[in-house]
C-alpha cells in the first residue's frame, strides 16, 4: 500500500508540475508575443527618432531670419545706400552621393556711389552672420542702368550658401 501511495504521490507531483509547466508556456508565449511587438514599436520609435534627428539636421539654416535683417542693418552703407527688398529661398540639391541644403539671399537697393556698393558688398563677404561654418558663401552683385536725371544705380547683390559637404541618404 505505501508502494501504491508513493507512486500516486510522484504521479500527482508530475501531473502538478506538467500544469505547472503548461501555464509557464502559455505565459512566456504571450509575454513573447508582447514583447516582440514591444521590440518593433521601440525599434520604429527609434528609426522614427533618428529621421527627426537628420530632418533637423538637414534643414538647419545657418541664420534666423529676424537675425539676418539686424545684421544687414548694421552693414548698410550710410545713406547714399537705400535696401528696397530682401529675399531668403531655400533648396536642396540632388546629388549621387547624397543631397546639398542651399540657400540664397537677394538685396534689391539702389546707390549713387558705386564705391559704397564696394564696400557694402566687402562688409557682407566679411561678415560672419552670413559666412557660417559648413557653408561656402559667394557674393556677387549686377548693376542696372544709372538714372541720367536722379544718378542713381539700381542694384542687386546675391548671396548663395551651400553645405561643403554632401548628406548622406538625402537627409543628413
Amino acid at each position: 500500500m505505501l508502494a501504491v501511495f508513493t507512486l500516486l504521490k510522484g504521479e500527482y507531483r508530475a501531473h502538478v508540475l506538467r500544469g505547472s509547466i503548461t501555464a509557464m508556456e502559455e505565459r512566456i508565449q504571450a509575454a513573447q508575443a508582447a514583447d516582440s511587438q514591444s521590440l518593433k514599436e521601440s525599434a520604429h520609435f527609434r528609426q522614427s527618432a533618428q529621421s527627426v534627428v537628420e530632418l533637423q539636421r538637414f534643414f538647419r539654416a545657418p541664420f534666423i531670419a529676424h537675425e539676418l535683417l539686424a545684421e544687414l542693418s548694421v552693414l548698410k552703407p550710410d545713406s547714399s545706400a537705400v535696401l528696397s527688398r530682401m529675399t531668403l529661398s531655400e533648396s536642396v540639391n540632388k546629388q549621387k552621393d547624397g543631397a546639398k541644403m542651399g540657400y540664397e539671399i537677394e538685396i534689391v537697393g539702389e546707390v549713387e556711389d558705386l564705391a559704397v556698393l564696394t564696400e557694402f558688398k566687402g562688409a557682407l563677404q566679411s561678415s560672419p552672420s552670413l559666412n557660417p561654418e559648413g557653408f561656402i558663401v559667394v557674393v556677387d552683385e549686377s548693376l542696372g542702368r544709372r538714372d541720367t536725371n536722379t544718378g542713381i544705380i539700381p542694384f542687386k547683390v546675391s548671396i548663395s550658401l551651400t553645405t561643403e559637404t554632401s548628406t548622406k541618404g538625402g537627409k543628413g
